[in-house]
């Protein structure tokens, strides 16, 4: 069978660029190659992985086609191509012809019609063998061109596979009977990304209806009589130009070009050609991989920065490897558990971080959604070709280098007697440390159930503990901070050997290492067990040493040691994708219980994970040192650990009563702003539909063209262009109202009570240490740090967390304006410093300085443009940026910066100082030596660079602010253990930590927890103001 794959060169070249339009790699001459090498990676791959027999490149030409003619405005919403992609696309067709690919390309057509004619071609042929065609392509509208032998090639995006699309996946994708509906799909709906306008009024679901009903777009214009109202109006009223969208959207098949199939055939590439492109465009890591491990493109002035990237070790290859003795006549191993990977519960902005955090310790990408957010905890890498396609600079590795279990010697055992468990217990307490793992049954640590233990403590030797099974746990009662009574024979084996290893976790001699050893921890806890001694998480390590990167045990496995783990699928099979529309129906075998393999392959998987840890650590330990991290991991970090696992544990009670009332007030509420919309609009209409809310607030505004429009053309209706229009008309302010409430309802009000654990009838968040480069927390399942607080809807949600009853009460201890206390500090402004210690408003004394005036003649709005300014400053505010947010014109709020600077020069030094320090040195540091990379700071893009200058300025003060209340909470903990207070710290959310305090204990503890946050990091040389409050519940108490 021949293979043929038909490249859309221009759209595999746009989505490289764009893909890396935040974290560009650049030549050491500050060429950007992104799309260059974006595009040259995907060949890559495809001509090792896929061997095809036929290839060929597409592209498009800048002559107009029919569609233009047809249809001037086609295409005609694009903005103009990058600078940057336009430099780089003649380097993507010499590459193309130095691997002696044919380029297709003709004048009055386009790439896609190419791509339909050579499919079309190779489909005809049957003899001598006939072809599978591949259509390798980010595009959606090539749906209609699949069939049997014609498929849709999407080569993956940020660590995801690639996707091969046929007759069946596009069928399902669309809703449709027939490959040849989806351009009558688009023809009704529309297509964005070509301006193709659709019928005014239908967006995708609504179309896939009517096709579905009449078939095409011509069945449903000859049957109109069928629809109502509205809709009727719109397809009748449009009835020429569903026409013309149908025949812009089809792809043409007769393209007269004159190649035949033949001539696609795959050659050799011209090394003479392409290995000096490479040189030039400085691909080393592909340089390599097709041309051997000599091949070196050079960088001159970059080296460190090459070191940095891709030897991040100790300076060794990235594909060198510990695991490098032979394997001899031994069986595999496996690995324990994946850490943390899984669905997130769906639940909006009350669950959606966990997916971020679960992704960012489970090794996978985790991006903002908007990555160009100012005060983003974000920073791109740029340097060698390797720089991933995420948000990281992620250190990519050489597949075929790597080694796996099947070839390295290694001894792994199983001690499953009470014989064996007792003698490799005596040997772990003879260790001065230890690497352990635990598998479990789930990823949830509260309520899963311990299948085995692995433990090393030598390269390559490991030993794995299976635990009988005990009875359902959701049936046990749980004592948080005591054993736990076993209730049947089976609960009873299974609770014996939990025992057994007590004392090694409790041996506050032996150094636990682990990696994500949180988790395990966590399940520790919840089975009655409180691990003690000195700890080493190599996620934990791996994150102050490359915030950006991804922290995954198996890609720093593979790229400190050389070396592929065994995936957990390998053991229970894949993970179904989730059902419901558009997903496969294909069957798929489910996934086993841990429980359910063979104890020999889960030893093995499980003791390759701890000896992995173990070795990392190895690793890492040093880097530490050499990057001067060892204190705020070993004095930070590491210590902090075990205090959120005690505050997870202890959770926090929630109203469900008072949850549940207002509830029924936000329904309400909901029901009667949707009225009023619908009075205002003149009909209903979906309000939650961004296409049909522009058109209605288009015309009921009667706005003019200088409105921020959509890719589409329609009205934009994000909520900063909404809030811009607020005052101008009534239907705004309601539309932005009902979607507070409608977003309060179903995110946090109504979500909450799902999150109660039945054991404790209490709330248990989880706290991640290793997602943001900041060092800032963040909470996940459910995020309590999300609880809205800024309007007085939100404001009610805090309401619901309460105390657990009589006797005791919520204690918030709040840092006031602690940013700003670092700003100073770190500037050692004089004027700044000197309004904190006058105790006065620091937004009222910045005002009466900018302003000059006395601060008993500032106004108001000279404070809210002081506030701003303050607030604003550290995360880069411009001029124009304090214009927008003031309404005030862009000469005004220049001239207001500029008096800001004026009365605080140290601020404005502190800013020129430490971007002047990140351009040098590459990094930024907190007080307390944290470090912030900044790949980009000295790149030659300038939309780039000035995020790297902003975050060089942001991070030390956001991270200062982290590590101050990370060793806040360590002491405060330490201090409520040692004098044996029954008050506890169960919440921290930014800057504030919430207690649940006993009443007897309100001085105490007072003065306890306003010492333990003034003092956490002494000799500031600013005042540092604790606010506290305590009530039945949080908001009182806030």
């Amino acid at each position: 069978m021949n293979k043929l794959f038909l490249l859309d060169g221009m759209a595999l070249a746009y989505r490289a660029h764009f893909a890396l339009a935040t974290n560009p790699i650049f030549t050491s001459r500050g060429f950007n190659t992104s799309a260059v090498y974006g595009f040259t990676n995907t060949l890559v791959d495809l001509l090792r992985n896929q061997k095809p027999t036929h290839l060929a490149v597409a592209l498009d030409t800048s002559a107009p086609t029919q569609r233009h003619v047809d249809y001037p405005e086609y295409k005609a919403q694009r903005e103009a191509m990058p600078e940057e992609l336009s430099a780089a696309l003649p380097y993507v067709r010499r590459l193309v012809e130095a691997f002696n690919i044919p380029v297709l390309v003709m004048d009055g057509y386009e790439a896609d019609d190419i791509i339909g004619t050579y499919a079309l071609r190779a489909e005809q042929v049957t003899e001598p063998e006939p072809f599978t065609t591949y259509m390798v392509t980010p595009d959606k509208d090539f749906g209609q061109l699949v069939s049997d032998r014609t498929l849709i090639y999407k080569p993956g995006r940020s660590g995801e596979g690639v996707e091969i699309l046929g007759v069946k996946e596009v069928l399902e994708k669309w809703g449709i009977a027939d490959v040849s509906q989806v351009v009558d799909i688009l023809a009704l709906w529309g297509d964005a990304s070509d301006n193709i306008p659709g019928v005014p009024g239908i967006g995708e679901k609504t179309a896939q209806k009517l096709i579905a009903q009449f078939g095409s777009v011509e069945g449903l214009l000859a049957n109109t009589a069928q629809l109502k109202g509205k809709q009727k109006e719109n397809v009748e009223a449009n009835r020429d130009q569903a026409l013309l969208c149908k025949k812009l959207a089809t792809i043409l098949r007769d393209v007269p070009i004159e190649q035949d199939l033949e001539a696609l055939r795959v050659r050799p590439w011209d090394e003479a050609r392409l290995k000096p492109l490479f040189m030039e465009l400085e691909f080393n890591s592909l340089g390599r991989r097709l041309f051997g491990e000599d091949f070196r493109a050079g960088r001159s002035g970059t080296a460190g920065m090459e070191q940095s990237l891709f030897t991040p070790a100790t300076g060794r290859a990235a594909s060198s490897s510990v695991f490098s003795s032979p394997l001899a006549g031994t069986t595999s191993a496996s690995r324990a558990q994946a850490a943390a990977i899984g669905d997130d519960g769906s639940g909006g902005d009350l669950f959606e971080l966990g997916a971020a955090a679960r992704a960012k310790a489970a090794g996978q990408s985790s991006q903002p959604a908007d990555a160009s957010e100012l005060a983003s905890d974000t920073e791109g890498g740029e340097g060698d070709d390797g720089a991933a396609f995420d948000e990281g600079a992620d250190v990519v590795v050489d597949s075929a280098n790597l080694l796996n279990i099947t070839q390295v010697t290694h001894e792994y055992s199983i001690a499953a007697t009470p014989a064996e468990r007792a003698a490799l217990l005596a040997e772990m307490q003879k260790q001065p440390a230890v690497s352990f793992d635990l598998e479990t049954t789930s990823l949830d640590a509260r309520t899963c159930e311990i299948v085995g233990l692995a433990v090393c403590w030598e390269d390559h030797k490991a030993a794995y503990v299976p635990f009988p099974q005990g009875s359902a746990r959701d049936e046990e009662v749980l004592e948080l901070m005591g054993a736990i009574s076993p209730a049947t024979a089976a609960s009873a084996a299974y609770h014996a050997v939990v025992e057994e290893f007590r004392p090694f976790f409790e041996n506050a001699a032996i150094t636990k290492i682990g990696h994500n050893i949180k988790f395990d921890y966590t399940v520790l806890r919840w089975h009655g067990i409180t691990v003690r001694g000195p700890l080493f998480d190599t996620m934990l390590a791996h994150s102050l040493l490359e915030p950006e990167q991804r922290h995954g045990m198996d890609y720093l496995s593979e790229v400190f040691l050389g070396y592929t783990p065994i995936p957990i699928s390998a053991l229970i099979g894949e993970k179904r994708p989730a059902t419901g529309r558009g997903s496969r129906s294909t069957p798929q075998t489910p996934q086993l219980n841990i429980r359910d393999v063979a104890v020999a392959k889960v030893a093995e998987y499980a003791a390759e994970d701890a000896d992995v840890a173990w070795q990392l650590r190895g690793k890492l330990a040093p880097m530490l040192t050499e990057k001067h991290q060892e204190k705020v991991f070993f004095e930070i970090e590491c210590p902090l650990l075990p205090v959120l696992v005690a505050m997870e544990a202890e959770g926090v009670t929630l109203d469900t009563g008072a949850l549940s009332d207002f509830s029924g007030k936000l329904g309400r509420n909901i029901v009667a702003l949707e009225s009023r919309i619908y009075e205002i609009a003149g009909a209903p209409f979906n309000i939650n539909s961004t296409r049909q809310l522009g058109e209605v607030l288009a015309r009921v505004l009667e706005l003019t063209g200088k409105t921020k429009k959509t890719r589409t053309g329609l009205m934009a209706t994000d909520e900063a262009t909404l809030l811009s229009l607020a005052g101008k008309h009534e239907i705004v302010q309601k539309v932005l109202d009902f979607r507070e409430a409608t977003k309060l309802k179903a995110t946090y009000v109504d979500a909450l009570p799902s999150a109660i654990l039945p054991k404790t009838g209490r709330v248990h968040t989880t706290y991640n240490q290793a997602v943001t480069a900041t060092g800032r927390l963040n909470s996940s399942d459910p995020n309590l740090q999300n609880i809205p607080i800024r309007t007085d809807q939100g404001k009610e949600i805090r309401r619901a967390f309460v105390s657990r009853g009589d006797g005791w009460l919520l204690l918030s201890a709040d840092y006031s304006q602690i940013e700003l206390r670092i700003i100073a500090a770190l500037a050692g402004d004089e004027n700044m410093r000197a309004a904190f210690e006058s105790g006065m408003d620091i937004h009222k004394a910045t005002a009466a300085r900018v302003y000059g005036v006395e601060p008993e003649n500032v106004s108001a709005e000279m404070r809210r443009s002081a506030k701003m300014v303050n607030f604003g400053i550290a995360y880069g505010l411009t001029a124009f940026g304090l214009a927008q947010r003031l309404g005030i014109p862009r000469k005004e709020a220049a001239g207001i910066i500029s008096a800001y600077f004026r009365q605080y020069p140290g601020i404005s030094d502190y800013m020129r100082e430490t971007i002047d320090f990140a351009r040098a040195n590459g990094f930024v540091q907190t007080i307390t030596g944290r470090r912030r990379y900044l790949r980009n700071i000295n790149s030659s893009n300038a939309m780039v660079r000035g995020a790297a200058e902003r975050n060089a300025i942001n991070a030390p003060i956001q991270g200062t602010a982290a590590d101050m209340i990370k060793i806040a909470m360590t002491n405060i903990q330490k201090a409520l253990e040692e004098k044996r207070l029954r008050s506890r710290m169960i919440l921290q959310v930014h800057d504030e930590l919430v207690f649940e305090l006993a009443e007897d204990e309100k001085t105490e503890v007072f003065a306890l927890v306003e010492d333990g946050m003034k003092n956490a990091i002494p000799n500031l040389r600013v005042p540092i103001v604790v606010e506290m409050g305590v009530g039945r519940d949080w908001l009182t108490a806030h």
